[in-house]
């Protein structure tokens, strides 16, 4: 997933934060522990209305993946979506990604 992306406010799709190049062979991410969340450019917690956490699960082994709901506004755009993802040695990594709404 790139580190930013553009989606207009009816769009819905998944996204996901990924640790492929920092975690170890001997970790594996511990998905009850990992926390999403999305903050508008006014600061902001917006993650329930811009996130669906109840389809995040672990892909590939390394990533850790949510649904990107049909809302948003270009007013309140960039969002900050932040993965905080945990491993079992324990680890814990950040992964921030930005959501730019465009115009239809």
């Amino acid at each position: 997933m790139p580190h930013e992306f553009t989606k207009q406010t009816d769009e819905t799709f998944e996204i996901w934060g990924g640790i492929t190049n920092v975690i170890s062979s001997e970790e594996s991410i511990v998905i009850a522990d990992c926390d999403v969340t999305a903050i508008d450019n006014a600061g902001n917690d917006v993650t329930a209305t811009l996130l669906d956490l109840t389809e995040k699960v672990i892909y590939d082994t390394t990533k850790v993946k949510v649904r990107v709901k049909a809302s948003g506004t270009v007013a309140l755009s960039p969002y900050k979506i932040t993965f905080l993802i945990k491993t079992d040695i324990p680890n814990t990594f950040e992964v921030d990604v930005f959501l730019k709404i465009k115009d239809r």
